[in-house]
C-alpha cells in the first residue's frame, strides 16, 4: 500500500472515555447542547457509552449524487459510520441526488432548516459566501497530480478555512455549521476536441467553464470563455459550438462529454482554479445535540473526506480510461500556454493580498502558501502521471490513515467542540 505521510511521527491523542471537555447543559444528562465530551482518538465503544443516555435523533440530509455513485459514497459512508459510532442514537435520512433542493439553495434549505445536513458550493451563490469564493479563486496553488495534488489542496483549504475566522462568519450568517468547510475532487484540466489543449495557440479558442477564475485564466490564454451547465457541455463539444472546456476528471467522467473532448491537458505544477462544496449542518441543530454527538459527527468527517478522496480516484481512473478508449490523451499544457498562466496566477495571488472582505488578506494568502509547502510531498509511491495511475491505482491501494491523524492534530482540531 501507498501510505501517504511525510515520515514524521504522529501522535494521537489517547482517548480518554468521559472526560469533561464542556460545560453540561441546566438538566446535566447530556441530552442536548451540553453534558460530558471525549478526547480525539476516542474509540467507538467509548462513544457508544457516552451516548447511551441520549434521546435518538434522524438527520435528514442531502446527497449530491443517485444512491451508490462514486460521487454521493462520501454521504453514504459517512452516515453508516456515525449511526454504527453512536451506538443507533444518531441515523439519517438521506434526499439523494438533490431531491430535496438543487445545489444553489441547499445553504438556504439546511439553514431554514427543511434540511439539517448537506453540501453547500459556495461558487453558486457567490455573494452570500464571498471570503470562501476568495479561497476557492486560489484554488489553482499547489501540486495538480491525482494523490499528492489533491490531499495538498484539501489539508490546504481546510487549513486556511479554520485560519480564517470570516469564513465560519460567513456560514453561520446563514445559519449553519461547516463540518468540512471546504472540499475538493481533483485538478482541473483543459480538455478540447484536438490536441491544441497540449499545443501554445489557444487564442480565438472558445472555451466553456462556469467559474469566474477559469473564465479570467482561459482569457489570459487568448481564449474566449463562455458559460454552459454541465448537462450541456457535451452537445456544444459534440456540434462545435465550443472547441474546449475546463473540467475536473471528475466532472469529465461523469458528464459523459469524453467522446467530443479527449485530449486532456493537466500540468503537474501550473493549475486551473477550481471549486468544490462545503458539509455543513444546521447550526441550531448541531447547538441542541449532545457534546458527545456533535464531538462523533465532527470526528467522522474523517470517512466523508476518504470516501471523497476515493471516489475521485475512482473517477480519475474512469476518466483516464474513457480518454484512451475515445483515441485521446493526457498531456501537460504547451510551454508558452504554460508560462502565459503561470504569470496570470501570479497576479490572482497578488490581488488576493488586497482582497476587502477580509480583514488581513496578506495572512491569508501566507496561511495558503504556508500550508502547501507543509503538505507538499505526499505522492508517496503513487505515480504522478495520469495514464500511470490509471493502470496503478485500485480499491484499498492508498492508505490514508496517517493522513487523517496528522489532519486532525494540526488543522482540524482547532474547530472540534469542545
Amino acid at each position: 500500500m501507498s501510505r501517504i505521510s511525510r515520515g514524521q511521527s504522529l501522535v494521537l491523542v489517547a482517548a480518554v472515555a468521559f472526560a469533561l471537555v464542556g460545560c453540561a447543559d441546566e438538566r446535566g444528562d447530556g441530552r442536548a447542547g451540553g453534558g460530558a465530551g471525549l478526547a480525539y482518538g476516542a474509540t467507538k465503544a467509548e462513544f457508544v457509552a457516552a451516548l447511551a443516555d441520549m434521546k435518538p435523533v434522524t438527520l435528514r440530509m442531502q446527497s449530491t449524487a443517485p444512491q451508490g455513485a462514486a460521487t454521493g459514497r462520501r454521504f453514504e459512508d459517512y452516515a453508516k459510520a456515525v449511526a454504527d459510532w453512536s451506538g443507533g442514537k444518531v441515523t439519517f435520512d438521506i434526499a439523494y441526488a438533490n431531491a430535496v433542493v438543487p445545489p444553489a439553495e441547499v445553504a438556504d434549505a439546511v439553514g431554514d432548516g427543511r434540511l439539517d445536513m448537506g453540501s453547500v458550493v459556495t461558487a453558486l451563490v457567490p455573494a452570500d459566501f464571498p471570503v470562501n469564493n476568495a479561497l476557492w479563486d486560489l484554488s489553482f496553488m499547489g501540486g495538480q497530480t491525482p494523490v499528492g495534488g489533491l490531499l495538498q489542496s484539501q489539508a490546504t483549504l481546510l487549513e486556511a478555512s479554520v485560519s480564517t475566522p470570516e469564513i465560519y462568519e460567513e456560514f453561520a450568517d446563514k445559519g449553519l455549521f461547516p463540518l468540512v468547510p471546504a472540499f475538493g475532487a481533483g485538478s482541473v484540466g483543459l480538455a478540447c476536441s484536438d490536441d491544441s489543449s497540449g499545443r501554445d495557440g489557444l487564442d480565438g479558442k472558445i472555451v466553456a467553464s462556469q467559474s469566474r477564475t477559469t473564465a479570467a485564466q482561459a482569457a489570459a490564454l487568448g481564449m474566449t470563455h463562455v458559460s454552459a451547465v454541465y448537462s450541456e457541455v457535451f452537445e456544444s463539444l459534440q456540434r462545435g459550438v465550443v472547441d474546449c472546456t475546463l473540467s475536473s476528471l471528475t466532472v469529465a467522467a461523469l458528464s459523459g462529454f469524453i467522446p467530443a473532448a479527449p485530449y486532456f491537458a493537466i500540468d503537474q505544477r501550473v493549475g486551473f482554479g477550481n471549486s468544490g462544496g462545503s458539509f455543513v449542518i444546521n447550526n441550531d441543530k448541531w447547538e441542541s445535540l449532545p457534546l458527545a454527538a456533535r464531538q462523533l459527527l465532527f470526528d467522522r468527517a474523517d470517512v466523508f473526506l476518504q470516501a471523497n478522496f476515493e471516489g475521485a480516484w475512482d473517477n480519475d481512473k474512469n476518466a483516464v480510461a474513457q480518454i484512451q478508449k475515445a483515441g485521446g490523451k493526457v498531456m501537460p499544457l504547451g510551454p508558452g500556454s504554460k508560462a502565459r498562466l503561470e504569470s496570470f496566477n501570479q497576479s490572482l495571488v497578488e490581488k488576493a493580498r488586497s482582497n476587502a472582505d477580509i480583514k488581513d488578506p496578506q495572512g491569508f494568502v501566507q496561511t495558503i502558501q504556508t500550508a502547501l509547502s507543509t503538505w507538499d510531498g505526499l505522492d508517496g509511491d503513487a505515480p504522478s502521471d495520469y495514464v500511470e495511475f490509471e493502470a496503478w491505482y485500485g480499491p484499498g491501494k492508498i492508505e490514508l490513515t496517517s493522513y487523517m491523524e496528522r489532519l486532525w492534530t494540526t488543522t482540524m482540531g482547532k474547530k472540534r467542540p469542545s
